[in-house]
């Protein structure tokens, strides 16, 4: 790294680690190679000797003092971690001291009068990638598992932060390095190395190119943990839409009445659907009114389609399906990327007569799943929330992706040129052209997966990811 990153890594920062607000403790830390000396100037150690001389790794009782009167702030405890063992890689502190608005805000206030600069967002994670104490992924996954919405994002984000997602770019990574060197050997001593073996080096992109290729399948089910799902509820008005949001968020959110058109708004629900983060929308119903607000209740019906992850479609299957239910099925087909059908009413219709309209729906649309479910009794909540989940990512709910995973559409970008080149090289080398035109299509691979784990990513694209994070982590 050159410019700003290294001029600026000569001073000691200080942050609030933790959100702002009431709560029993907060943490402040401090990193820099003069954050000792500036500790001391803050901190007295209950007993012992002065704070800068520490045991490392081991936690003190210390008196936080301000100002030249030695106005006492607060009483925490502070632990001191020497470089390059900490997650800096520099000399850091942590303090935790109560919490609250006052007392983590006077402390840090003291820290930087003390010597101190306020930490730029993400610059501790920042000063730990460029200390080599993480690679770029990882520190993308720092930021990954505070946002993390659900069990399943944050486990996702944990394994990228231990170096899951790394492990496999840099495996891709050596063999395409290992064949690259043959190559070289190939150009630079052709007497020495005999011929170019074409049909082995080929056999050996396909592979690489298929573990990429199975890497960037996971990039799907990646986007949903990380962006969640929208799902647009959609139908003719007194299908059961509010009623089947309610079921699917365990919650009367929506007003349910047997009055046709009640809903004339949409209304948003936040849940988690098989550790999933969704949006629930609930919709008016879709039909020809005459209404000014109703319709336009509709439109905006028939616009959350083209904005949703999956639209769920529901029919009442209590009556005859007809061609309304059709047309909602099909346009809901067409304008969102995935639908579920969900045939409501199984309680009064009947299992047979479920399954009979589940039928219709497929000759309707291949590409619909039908679920039977009761939004009155609950039948069939669990395998509505199963399609919709498939649905959403493209997989089967028991056969999600695991270990190393795509979370990040950076990534996935970075991924899918890498493949492509790899795929490039493997058609040159089957069309037996010279080594170099391979090393072409090999240097770009090599680039690509380097912006990974930030052997080859510039500046600027360091700092868009770290002006993302949090200031003190």
């Amino acid at each position: 790294m050159n410019g700003g990153f290294e001029l600026r890594l000569s001073d000691t920062i200080a942050a609030i680690a933790t959100p702002p607000g009431a709560g029993a403790i907060a943490v402040i830390r401090v990193s820099g190679p003069a954050t000792p000396e500036i500790c001391d100037r803050v901190l007295a150690p209950r007993v012992g000797p002065a704070f800068s001389r520490s045991r490392a790794r081991y936690a003190r009782l210390v008196t936080i003092a301000a100002g030249e009167s030695a106005l006492v702030i607060d009483t925490a405890l502070a632990t001191l971690f020497r470089a390059p063992r900490s997650y800096t890689g520099e000399h850091l502190a942590e303090i935790s001291c109560h919490g609250g608005r006052v007392v983590p805000q006077s402390v840090l206030s003291a820290l930087l009068a003390a010597g101190a600069r306020a930490a730029d967002p993400g610059e501790f994670t920042l000063r730990a990638f460029l200390a080599g104490r993480v690679d770029l992924a990882q520190a993308e996954a720092v930021a990954s598992l505070i946002g993390a919405g659900t069990e399943a994002a944050a486990r996702a984000a944990h394994a990228q932060l231990d170096g899951a997602l790394s492990r496999t770019v840099s495996a891709a990574r050596n063999s395409l390095l290992d064949i690259a060197a043959q190559i070289e050997a190939a150009i630079d001593f052709q007497d020495e190395a005999g011929d170019f073996e074409h049909e082995s080096v080929a056999r050996r992109l396909q592979q690489t190119g298929a573990d990429l290729a199975a890497l960037l399948e996971t990039a799907r089910y990646g986007a949903v943990l990380r962006d969640g799902i929208r799902i647009a509820i959609v139908g003719r008005p007194n299908a059961g839409k509010s009623s089947l949001l309610n079921l699917l968020a365990q919650r009367s959110r929506a007003i349910v009445t047997p009055i046709a058109g009640t809903t004339r708004d949409t209304i948003e629900q936040e849940v988690n659907l098989h550790d999933l983060p969704a949006t629930l929308v609930d919709t008016a119903g879709i039909r020809a009114t005459e209404n000014a607000v109703e319709a336009a209740g509709v439109n905006r019906a028939r616009s959350e389609l083209s904005h949703c992850s999956v639209a769920l479609a529901v029919c009442d299957i209590s009556g005859p399906c007809g061609v309304e239910d059709e047309a909602i099925v099909k346009y809901a087909a067409a304008s969102a990327p995935a639908v579920v059908v969900a045939l409501n009413k199984v309680d009064i219709a009947g299992h047979d007569h479920g399954r009979q309209t589940a039928g219709r729906v497929a000759d309707w649309c291949a590409a619909a799943r039908p679920v039977c479910v009761s939004a009155l009794t609950g039948e069939g909540r669990t395998e509505l929330i199963t399609a919709i989940a498939e649905a959403s990512y493209g997989g089967h709910a028991d056969e999600r992706p695991d270990g190393a995973l795509i979370l990040a559409e950076r990534h996935r970008l970075a991924v899918a040129r890498a493949a492509a080149a790899v795929g490039s090289a493997q058609q040159t080398c089957l069309a037996g052209m010279p080594a170099d035109f391979i090393a072409i299509d090999l240097r770009g691979a090599l680039d690509a997966l380097g912006e990974v784990t930030g052997e080859a990513a510039s500046e600027d694209i360091i700092e868009r990811i770290f002006r993302n994070f949090c200031i003190g982590k």
